[in-house]
Parts: structure tokens; C-alpha cells; sequence
């Protein structure tokens, strides 16, 4: 009886995915999508292609018809070195696959995928962030979260949401 829970056990667990594989330490992850948009601060979407981060961005209030701005850029190691320490100090792999804030209808919204080494992050969030150790946090950023967040921009060579321009 007892091998048998010892099987199912071990089946159990090779049907998972990895989250507790530790995250890499540098270089590009196999994939990586990051959104980030909402409420008075227009939209944002970053894709790794290659070794190319592609950062694509609406301000908000852009005229209808207006075309994205688009800029793709190649990470120095060091920026995929910032990116991992970011990732692990804000506790991606214990992120929830959901956090929302459920009496808010606008505000913003952000979503995250993320395959590395066995590791698969997948978590999106409407006016609520995780923090390190996955707590939700309604209508406020925990410093971690925005850490993370700055650590996209890097390896984007710009920032998320460009300033708004009123013309």
C-alpha cells in the first residue's frame, strides 16, 4: 500500500510544472510576455523575439488611428543579470495566477509569462499586485512588483507608459 502512494505521489508531481526550479541567474528566458496598461496610463506589451525585447505602447489618449510606438532593442547581459535578481527578489514563482481587485472597474492591469529552466510563470492582475511572497495587495504596488517592473523597462531600453502628450 504504501509503494502505491509512493507512485502516485511521484506521477503527481512529474505532471507539474516546475515552479520550484530556481530561476537562471542570466541570459534570455525561453519566453517572456509582459502587459501593463489601463486607466489614465495607456497600454503596453513587451515580447521577447530571439534575442530581441520588442516593446510596443499606446499612450493614453492617443487619437483614434494614432500608431503604436515601437522599440526593439537587444539586452546587455547585465540587463538580463538585473532582470533574474528583479524577478527573484519580487517572487515570481510564487505568484498566484490571478490577483483582482474585486470593486474596482477601472484602474490598470498588467499580465506575465514567463519560461525558464523548467519554471513556468503565468499571472495577470487588475488593480491588485503580488508581492515576494505572493500576497495580494489591492490598489497598491508593493516595492518588489515595481522593481520587477523598472527591470522590464531596462531590458526594454524604455519606459512602459511614455508621458502623455495632450496635442
Amino acid at each position: 500500500m504504501l509503494s502505491r502512494a509512493i507512485i502516485l505521489a511521484a506521477a503527481l508531481l512529474a505532471s507539474c510544472d516546475t515552479v520550484t526550479a530556481p530561476l537562471p541567474d542570466e541570459g534570455a528566458p525561453d519566453e517572456l510576455e509582459y502587459s501593463a496598461g489601463g486607466f489614465g496610463v495607456g497600454s503596453a506589451g513587451v515580447r521577447l523575439r530571439g534575442d530581441t525585447v520588442v516593446l510596443v505602447r499606446m499612450p493614453w489618449g492617443a487619437r483614434p488611428g494614432a500608431r503604436p510606438d515601437s522599440i526593439r532593442t537587444v539586452p546587455a547581459p547585465q540587463a538580463w543579470r538585473d532582470f533574474w535578481k528583479a524577478a527573484a527578489n519580487a517572487g515570481v514563482r510564487r505568484w498566484r495566477p490571478r490577483y483582482a481587485a474585486e470593486n474596482v472597474v477601472d484602474g490598470s492591469g498588467w499580465r506575465l509569462r514567463l519560461l525558464a529552466s523548467g519554471t513556468k510563470v503565468e499571472s495577470t492582475g487588475s488593480n491588485a499586485y503580488p508581492d515576494r511572497h505572493g500576497f495580494e495587495h489591492e490598489l497598491d504596488v508593493p516595492e518588489e512588483f515595481e522593481a520587477f517592473e523598472a527591470a522590464i523597462e531596462a531590458l526594454a531600453g524604455a519606459p512602459l507608459h511614455p508621458p502623455h502628450d495632450p496635442r
